[in-house]
């Protein structure tokens, strides 16, 4: 009886300490769309005719989202918008279920990237924001790391 209780307690307590580690979202910094992200392409649209990069438009746009919600959003080191962001959730016109949708405010849009919409969290420290329109524009983004 006495084994019986020792494995019970012991699962029992592996349990409890499984329960009460961080959330999936703060087991890796890449794992979350909080920090500092680089544009790198956008492309969809009617008849996917929408195929701009940050490297064949001399564009470097930089998206800050901080955990605080706070956002900010620079084009060539020049400041274009500051506020706030909010996390809801929409239906995806894409998978058909909730999704997590950032949405800026004051709202702000810049030509061929898509600043709000359907945000992914990606693997190796990518972040996909696609508008949730029919016409299925979406931009990709890699987290920024300084090199300090």
């Amino acid at each position: 009886m006495k084994p019986l209780f020792c494995s019970y307690t012991l699962l029992v307590g592996l349990l409890f300490f499984a329960c009460a580690g961080p959330e999936r979202d703060e087991l890796s910094e890449d794992n979350n769309f909080y920090g500092q992200w680089t544009w790198v392409q956008t492309d969809g649209g009617i008849a996917n005719n929408i195929h701009e990069t940050a490297e064949s438009s001399g564009r470097i746009i930089v998206l800050l989202l901080n955990r605080d919600g706070f956002y900010a959003i620079s084009e060539n080191g020049t400041q274009l918008s500051v506020g706030t962001f909010q996390i809801s959730s929409e239906n995806s016109i894409y998978s058909g279920e909730l999704e997590n949708y950032l949405q800026l405010s004051p709202a702000f849009a810049l030509q061929a990237v898509v600043l709000e919409g359907i945000i992914h969290p990606g693997e190796n420290g990518m972040l996909s924001i696609a508008d949730n329109n029919y016409d299925g524009v979406g931009s990709l983004f890699k987290r920024y790391y300084s090199e300090n």
